[in-house]
């Protein structure tokens, strides 16, 4: 295993006589041992990431250091670097241990070692009982385990994980993340995986690291980016249902010294913290969006929730653990909230909603940058 250090990684090339800006500038430093997340909508650049670090693509410009070795210039075989993609790869004609040890017998190993690395990956996926079945007579998470094998049989100083398990059902998808956290916390291997999907990233990994248009949003643990999100798109993007945005204009309250946040059509109003008034003033701000997340609105008040909202259901969603509910305030603002599917509610019915106002998060609608963060 090895530390990963990105250091002002660019990739750029043409598409159509057009100058296309995979990646950024990008950092990042994954430790010995420890797993990441890189979570990003399709075609933000994780996967030319991942080809980069594997010498799949070359790099534009910036340093890529396995080990605090520099491998811009390696050949992709000198790497030690293994990579799972999404589609499973695996050569039909071939059995599971056959496509396990395909790699081990490229490199002419003994056929001892090779029996002792197939056993022992074997039995760490569970897969003893597919070794002398072929591709097509297994399920997809079966699929994607043996794909999984033929990575980690080669005992790789870093792992990549491409979107592997996202074209399967959601059960299987738990199952095998689930899989892949045991297999991380038993071998200690040093592991980046991408994925779209914000639920894998949050379970697999304490280190998020947020992608948007081949650039680095933020970096930071499960908590800090749902709580603390610096700026609209991270916010945006992570967070099932996604953030309440409603747009509001500053004014001063009765309050002296203090500013308000009010929505276009008045019916949503909230005090501005004064931790955030010197920033409002630096930055000559009239206007910032609000966010709230639906998880932070409750129909019971709890312990530190002083403020609420008054509005009328439009849709109850029942979801089976939870329940999603929009409802209107104002003509022109809904929020949608999370309930518990117990909760007997009907369309058109009367609602108070609960918050506590220091998860309210106040965004720069010129910078789209969170106060907090600014």
């Amino acid at each position: 295993m090895a530390d990963v250090s990105i250091r002002n990684v660019c990739k750029y090339y043409y598409s159509g006589g057009k100058l296309i800006n995979a990646v950024k500038n990008f950092n990042l430093d994954v430790a010995d041992g420890e797993i990441v997340a890189i979570l990003g909508p399709s075609g933000c650049g994780k996967s030319s990431l991942m080809r980069m670090i594997t010498g799949l693509e070359q790099i534009t410009r910036g340093d890529i250091l396995i080990g605090g070795k520099k491998i811009n210039d390696l050949d992709s075989s000198e790497r030690n670097v293994s990579l799972a993609f999404e589609s499973y790869a695996l050569y039909q004609h071939y059995t599971v241990r056959e496509n396990i040890s395909f790699c081990l017998k490229l490199k002419k190993l003994p056929k001892n070692i090779i029996n002792d690395k197939i056993n022992w990956v074997s039995n760490l996926l569970n897969i003893n009982d597919i070794l002398d079945k072929k591709p097509g007579g297994l399920s997809g998470g079966q699929q994607q385990l043996t794909s999984l094998a033929r990575v980690l049989v080669r005992n790789p100083s870093v792992t990549l994980l491409d979107e592997p398990i996202s074209h399967l059902d959601s059960r299987t998808r738990f199952d095998l993340t689930m899989k892949l956290k045991e297999i991380h916390e038993k071998t200690n291997l040093t592991m980046i995986y991408v994925t779209h999907n914000q639920e894998e990233a949050m379970a697999l990994s304490e280190k998020i690291v947020v992608m948007s248009m081949g650039e680095l949003q933020q970096i930071g643990g499960r908590v800090e980016i749902m709580e603390n999100s610096i700026n609209m798109f991270v916010a945006g993007f992570i967070g099932e249902p996604s953030i309440n945005f409603i747009s509001c204009k500053l004014e001063e309250s009765e309050k002296n010294g203090t500013l308000q946040a009010i929505s276009k059509d008045s019916s949503f109003r909230i005090d501005v913290p004064v931790s955030f008034i010197d920033k409002i003033k630096k930055n000559n701000l009239r206007e910032i969006i609000v966010g709230i997340r639906p998880i932070d609105l409750h129909y019971k008040k709890i312990k530190d929730d002083i403020e609420k909202i008054n509005g009328e259901v439009l849709y109850h969603e029942f979801l089976g653990e939870i329940g999603n509910i929009k409802i209107q305030l104002g003509e022109n603002t809904n929020l949608v909230a999370i309930i518990e599917p117990s909760y007997k509610i009907k369309k058109g019915q009367k609602i108070e909603m609960y918050y506590n106002p220091h998860s309210i998060n106040f965004f720069n609608p010129k910078t789209e940058y969170n106060l907090k963060k600014d």
